[in-house]
């Protein structure tokens, strides 16, 4: 447990890492114990909404990002944390309005076209979510999700070699991704046929 005396940017990082690593108890800790003090704190309610929508858990989740929304309506982050609540709640046509909002603030929020692209695949515009997901990867070439679901987008679409070669790049930006391993066992055969 990190002493109390730092600060609370060094203390979201630490959540950050927690997250990361599989603790969510201890990640979604740290957090609550700095909105203890500071209810507002728009750091710490984004490193609570990021850990909770990571985890799935939209109970918890909702009013976070109601909270965050109301104490930072200028912060894209705010918004992508309650497109991320719809999405998990397959209310895509809110997450899809929720992300374009966090876009509309920041053209380069890459998470934000990816859930975008999410969406879209969701609602069956595959066409409109490849260009989501390609815009996302113009925006952030690091993010191995966004690669992950593009390739599962041209599975579905039956282009097996596209959907590999976009496992591939997932796995060489993250190696121990799971989806992205999964994937490409996946697409091995139908790429070999």
């Amino acid at each position: 447990m990190p002493p109390l005396s730092l600060t609370i940017l060094k203390r979201t990082r630490c959540s950050r890492v927690m997250g990361s690593q599989g603790n969510y108890n201890e990640a979604i800790r740290i957090p609550f114990s700095i909105l203890r003090a500071d209810p507002s704190n728009v750091p710490a309610l984004e490193q609570l909404a990021s850990v909770l929508s990571d985890a799935g858990d939209t109970a918890r989740l909702e009013p976070v990002a109601i909270r965050l929304v109301k104490e930072a309506p200028k912060n894209a982050w705010s918004h992508y944390y309650a497109a991320s609540l719809f999405f998990l709640q397959n209310r895509h046509d809110l997450a899809l309005q929720a992300a374009r909002n966090a876009i509309a603030i920041d053209p380069a929020h890459a998470k934000a076209h990816n859930l975008i692209g999410a969406c879209l695949a969701n609602m069956g515009r595959r066409d409109e979510a490849r260009t989501a997901f390609e815009t996302s990867i113009r925006v952030d070439r690091r993010e191995p999700g966004t690669y992950t679901n593009l390739a599962n987008l041209e599975l579905q679409s039956g282009i097996a070699v596209l959907a590999r070669r976009h496992f591939a790049e997932a796995l060489t930006i993250d190696p121990s991704s799971q989806p992205a391993r999964d994937g490409l066992a996946t697409t091995s055969p139908q790429v070999n046929r």
